[in-house]
C-alpha cells in the first residue's frame, strides 16, 4: 500500500536507508543493523545464567526470562525483567516464583499486544504459570495449568493472543513405556503411545473448555542386536517417534500447532544409540490449524516430508520445528532437515503455502534444537539459530546467527551475527522476538572460558532494526 507521498512501504524503507534524522542527527538504521550493543538483563556477575527466553509485543515492549544459579550450580531460580520498546528496563530483574516448589525446568514466555506477559514452567507440582504487567508487576499468584495426575509432560508449547488469551500445547505419554524382550538374543520392542492436546485459557488464567486432542501417536523402537549380545552389542534400530511440539496464536484466538513425526533406521554402538549413523526412512514436519472455539480447520498440513534410505549426507532426523504466527492467522514454520539445511516456509491464514520451502542457511547446523523464529504484522520474519563458526568440536566455536525473511520466507539480506565482538566466546540457545514493524530482539547464552576447566555462563539480548 502506498503512503500519502506515493511511496510503497518497501520503497519508503529503501528511501529512508542512510538518511539522517533531523532531530537526533543520527543516521537511520538500515534493516538488520544493531540498535546498540548487547546487554545483560542482570548484572550479577557471580552467578551463572542460562536458558534465556524472549517475547515481544506489537508495541515493541518486551520481556526476558532466564535461570539464575543463585545458590550453587545445583540450585537455580527463574528470573524475569520487563523492557520498554526502546530497550530501557522497566524496573529491576525479579524472581518469578520466590516460593519455589522443587526444581524449576522447561520455562516458556509469551506476551500480549500491550506487553503484559506470562511465564510458565514445570516444577514438582506440575505445569504452572504466573502473569505480569508490562512493567513486571505480578498480576496474581502462580496458577496451575496441568498436573501430573494424568501422566508426565514430555514437552509443551505456549502462545498468547494480543488480548491476553493463551493456549498451551502438551505432549504426554498415554502409558508408561514398556519394553518387550523378543527371543533368545535380546531383541527388544518398546511401545509408547503419546497424546498431543491443547488447553485454552482466558486472559485472567481461567480455563476455557476442555483440552482439545490434536494428535495421538504410537512411538515405537525395535532393537536388533548384531551377533552374540554383550553388555552393549552393536545393534540395528528402527524407531518411530513424535517430538518437538510448538504452537502460535492469532488475534482472534485461532491457533496453529506443529510437531515432527519420523521413522529412523541405522546402526548404533549400543542399545538406544543416538549417533550420526541414523538416517530417516520417513520424516515429516506437520501442522494443523484450529479456530478459537477449538475446532480443526482444514486438513493436516505437511510442511516438509522426506523419504529415503540411510546414505551419505543424511543424518538422523533431530529437528525441532518452531512456529511463529501473525495477528491475522498467517504463520511461519522453521526447521532443520537431515541434510543440515535450515528451512522456512510461510502460510497464509487459510493454511495455503505462500511458496515452496526456502533455505535460510546451509551446512554445519550442528545444534538443530537451537532454532527460533518470529513474525511481524506485515509477514516479514526473522529466524535465528546456533552454528559452529568455523565448524569445530568446542561449544566455544558456536555463534548465534540470524536472517531476516521476506513475506514468502525467502532470505532478505545477508546472515547476521548476534554478537561477533569476541571470537573466543561461545553463544547458544538463540531467541528472537519482533514487534509489529519488524524490529526485533535477539537473545542468547554466552559461554567464556576463564581458566582451566572454568567457564562463565551469561545471558544477553540485543535490539536490531527491521525497517
Amino acid at each position: 500500500m502506498a503512503d500519502g507521498k506515493g511511496f510503497s512501504g518497501a520503497a519508503l524503507r529503501a528511501a529512508l536507508t542512510g538518511m539522517v534524522l533531523l532531530a537526533g542527527g543520527g543516521a537511520i538504521a538500515a534493516p538488520g543493523d544493531p540498535l546498540g550493543p548487547p546487554k545483560r538483563p542482570t548484572a550479577v556477575a557471580a552467578h551463572a545464567q542460562e536458558g534465556l527466553l524472549l517475547a515481544r509485543a506489537a508495541t515493541g515492549a518486551h520481556a526476558a526470562a532466564w535461570f539464575d544459579h543463585i545458590d550453587d550450580l545445583s540450585q537455580r531460580a527463574l528470573w524475569a525483567r520487563a523492557y520498554a520498546a526502546d530497550g530501557s528496563p522497566r524496573g529491576a530483574a525479579f524472581e518469578v516464583d520466590p516460593g519455589r516448589q522443587g526444581l524449576q525446568r522447561s520455562p516458556r514466555l509469551a506476551t500480549d499486544g500491550q506487553g503484559r506477559f506470562l511465564v510458565t514452567w514445570i516444577d514438582d507440582s506440575g505445569l504452572v504459570g504466573r502473569r505480569f504487567a508490562d512493567d513486571g508487576a505480578p498480576m496474581g499468584d502462580r496458577f496451575s495449568i496441568a498436573t501430573f495426575a494424568t501422566g508426565l509432560i514430555d514437552d509443551y508449547g505456549l502462545a498468547m493472543a494480543p488480548d491476553g488469551r493463551f493456549v498451551v500445547l502438551t505432549q504426554r505419554p498415554l502409558t508408561q513405556s514398556g519394553a518387550i524382550p523378543l527371543g533368545l538374543f535380546g531383541f527388544l520392542l518398546e511401545l509408547r503411545p503419546c497424546l498431543l492436546t491443547v488447553q485454552r485459557f482466558d486472559a485472567d488464567g481461567s480455563r476455557r473448555g476442555l483440552a482439545i486432542p490434536v494428535a495421538t501417536r504410537l512411538d515405537s523402537s525395535l532393537d536388533l542386536p548384531l551377533g552374540i549380545p554383550t553388555t552393549l552389542p552393536p545393534s540395528v534400530i528402527t524407531r518411530q517417534q513424535t517430538s518437538s511440539v510448538d504452537l502460535g496464536i492469532a488475534a482472534d484466538g485461532g491457533f496453529v500447532v506443529t510437531w515432527s513425526d519420523y521413522a529412523q533406521a541405522g546402526v548404533t554402538p549400543g542399545y538406544y544409540g543416538n549417533g550420526p549413523d541414523y538416517a530417516p526412512l520417513k520424516a515429516e514436519i506437520l501442522a494443523r490449524r484450529y479456530s478459537a472455539a477449538g475446532f480443526a480447520k482444514g486438513a493436516l498440513i505437511r510442511v516438509d516430508t522426506i523419504s529415503g534410505l540411510p546414505g551419505p549426507g543424511l543424518r538422523r532426523w533431530d529437528s525441532a520445528p518452531v512456529i511463529a504466527a501473525g495477528p491475522g492467522g498467517d504463520f511461519l514454520v522453521a526447521w532443520k532437515r537431515p541434510d543440515e539445511r535450515l528451512m522456512a516456509r510461510r502460510y497464509d491464514a487459510g493454511g495455503a503455502a505462500q511458496a515452496a520451502a526456502a533455505e535460510v542457511a546451509a551446512g554445519a547446523i550442528t545444534t538443530p534444537a537451537e532454532i527460533d523464529a518470529s513474525l511481524a504484522a506485515d509477514g516479514r520474519g526473522i529466524v535465528t539459530w546456533a552454528q559452529r563458526v568455523p565448524p569445530g568440536p568446542s561449544y566455544l566455536n558456536s555463534k548465534v546467527l540470524a536472517r531476516m525473511l521476506n513475506p514468502d520466507a525467502s532470505p532478505a539480506g545477508a546472515i547476521l551475527f548476534a554478537d561477533n565482538a569476541d571470537p573466543s566466546a561461545g553463544e547458544s540457545d538463540p531467541q528472537a522476538a519482533s514487534d509489529a514493524q519488524g524490529n526485533f530482539v535477539l537473545g542468547w547464552q554466552g559461554l567464556r572460558q576463564t581458566g582451566p576447566a572454568q567457564y562463565e555462563a551469561t545471558v544477553w539480548l540485543r535490539r536490531f532494526s527491521g525497517l
